[in-house]
């Protein structure tokens, strides 16, 4: 199931992605709210929906290479309906760290994708 969520969601991304390749303008173009958030609570990033907006918490101060990182994790999880329903993508319940594998095999994929 997984390979089929992922090629969707590479689909989707080039897509929107045409001569310009960044994940802030992937993120406006999938209207994503980014937010810079300080708290020690916070792990390096969060995503969440509000109101059938996507918001993606990204903790202040990290380098520009985690930041990317976990900007592109945090979209992956979007994508692959961890976090519930958005866009056509239908939510999906899977055990936590099958979750973060596949974020994480996403994200990778995602950031092969992007130039900046």
């Amino acid at each position: 199931m997984y390979r089929v969520y992922a090629e969707r969601a590479l689909r989707m991304i080039r897509s929107h992605l045409q001569n310009e390749r960044s994940l802030s303008m992937l993120c406006r173009a999938f209207d994503i709210k980014v937010k810079r958030v300080e708290g020690s609570a916070l792990s390096n990033g969060y995503v969440t929906l509000l109101h059938g907006k996507a918001y993606i918490l990204i903790k202040s101060g990290l380098s520009v290479t985690d930041g990317r990182v976990t900007l592109a994790h945090e979209l992956a999880h979007l994508l692959l309906g961890h976090v519930g329903d958005w866009k056509n993508i239908k939510g999906r319940t899977l055990p936590a760290n099958r979750q973060e594998r596949e974020a994480d095999h996403l994200a990778a994929l995602i950031l092969s994708e992007i130039y900046d």
